[in-house]
């Protein structure tokens, strides 16, 4: 039996005892740090053959000053300490520590457990400052202010490279910015984040079960990272902010290049939720199957297209919109040389279902032909178009119109053998300026009735 005192700086103690092999005293020790121990020792000898080592050892003491060394320390360790005080005691195996400390800047309070199997947990709360993330990189979307945290990091075994983050954090006094989400959180305002951060060593590999919410946004989804410390993949298992509700998955192929694929119950085009992040050129390629496309309050139902967007223009478009499993429009995007402006073609099955399932109108009925929307070469934007439909009818037609239509014979005819008023043909078209609709030489031409409209 020994008993003893001693106070050493913990780097020289761990040389010390890594003299004595026969000792196994190495798995008592963390590796990257150093500072001041002072500790009282009981060390025992053991001769029973049931014991797996020939000594019971005992240790309590104090910790000062306690830090990451420099040459682990790097701007790259995701958890640096620094001037960490507290207590310490180890005794059948197990290692208990208690203490306060400045964890990447801010102060934090670590309690850590290592079990007799050498498995480490260790509970760390602290009121961290925004930058204390910043091993995040272009991932710490916090901005501004300090965030309530809680994190749990765990090792199944102290020597292994592989550790896990549990993370908790009440952001009510950040400022977050999500860049690729175009999220913006005031301070001031409520907002919780968790989530599961996977490292080897010092690289972060992947976040699991992020959630983040808000007051107007609620999102849930995994990260992977590449070798490079960049990311590489995002499956995204929730996003309900404003109009969209939907789950889908970014994949980055490239530095400039993405494939996005869209899932769920709504989607805005006009509200987008996910924008260009930075000024260099990217090529985006977008799969889309949605229950509702929206574009603000006008909803297009249910909808399957795929996009090649390059800075935000279109490449290439094609799709279908659906109303209970009937395919009523198909949709493509036409590119053409300089000489001629490129189109979004619109060519319908049943115009009168596509009236009514976008909300415009339910008072028409059949009807096939196509829209031509003609894009200016440099925005995108619509200039003018031209449509062209054929055989439909219009429902709760005028009492004046259903007037004129009984002084022939063959309206007379027409009313008998149709729900609502048949028309042949509508055709014209319009020119959009200052987001004002010309209309020119619209007309509807029937067999016994026929009109044409002009207007703005």
């Amino acid at each position: 039996s020994l008993n003893s005192q001693i106070s050493s700086q913990y780097k020289n103690l761990r040389k010390i005892a890594g003299l004595y092999n026969e000792l196994q005293l190495d798995e008592y020790f963390f590796d990257g740090l150093d500072g001041i121990l002072e500790a009282n020792i009981n060390f025992n000898a053991q001769n029973k053959d049931n014991k797996k080592k020939f000594y019971d050892l005992k240790l309590t003491g104090e910790l000062s000053d306690f830090f990451t060394q420099k040459e682990v320390g790097s701007e790259s360790i995701p958890l640096k300490l620094e001037e960490f005080n507290g207590s310490f005691a180890v005794e059948d195996n197990k290692i208990k520590l208690e203490g306060n400390g400045i964890l990447n800047g801010s102060e934090a309070k670590l309690i850590l457990d290592v079990d007799e199997k050498n498995s480490l947990r260790a509970k760390i709360i602290s009121d961290a400052k925004h930058n204390s993330f910043s091993f995040l990189n272009n991932y710490n979307f916090l901005t501004q202010g300090n965030s309530k945290i809680e994190m749990l990091v765990t090792k199944e075994k102290i020597s292994d490279d592989d550790w896990k983050v549990l993370f908790k954090s009440n952001l009510f006094k950040n400022e977050v910015t999500i860049d690729f989400l175009s999220h913006q959180k005031n301070s001031n305002t409520n907002g919780q984040m968790e989530g599961e951060f996977f490292f080897k060593g010092l690289d972060l590999l992947k976040v699991k079960n992020l959630q983040y919410a808000t007051d107007d946004i609620l999102l849930s989804l995994d990260m992977y990272f590449n070798g490079s410390g960049d990311i590489s993949n995002i499956d995204l298992h929730q996003f309900i902010s404003a109009n969209n509700t939907f789950k889908g998955n970014i994949k980055f192929l490239t530095s400039n290049k993405k494939e996005i694929k869209i899932r769920g119950y709504s989607f805005d085009f006009k509200d987008i939720p996910m924008q260009k992040e930075d000024n260099n050129s990217t090529f985006i390629k977008v799969d889309i199957d949605i229950d509702n496309l929206l574009f603000g309050e006008n909803n297009f139902g249910r909808a399957i297209c795929n996009v090649d967007l390059y800075d935000e223009k279109i490449e290439s478009l094609s799709g279908k919109l659906i109303n209970n499993s009937i395919v009523h429009t198909n949709f493509v995007f036409r590119e053409y040389d300089k000489k001629q402006n490129d189109v979004i073609e619109f060519i319908f099955d049943d115009f009168g279902l596509f009236l009514k399932t976008v909300g415009v109108t339910d008072d028409f009925s059949n009807g096939k032909g196509i829209l031509t929307l003609t894009l200016k070469d440099d925005t995108q934007e619509i200039i003018n178009g031209f449509y062209n439909i054929k055989s439909f009818s219009i429902k709760n037609a005028s009492f004046l119109a259903r007037i004129l239509q009984l002084a022939s014979f063959t309206g007379l005819l027409e009313i008998l053998g149709n729900e609502g008023i048949p028309f042949s043909k509508l055709s014209g078209k319009f020119d959009k300026k200052n987001n004002v609709l010309k209309v020119n030489n619209t007309k509807f031409e029937g067999l016994s009735l026929g009109a044409t409209v002009k207007g703005s």
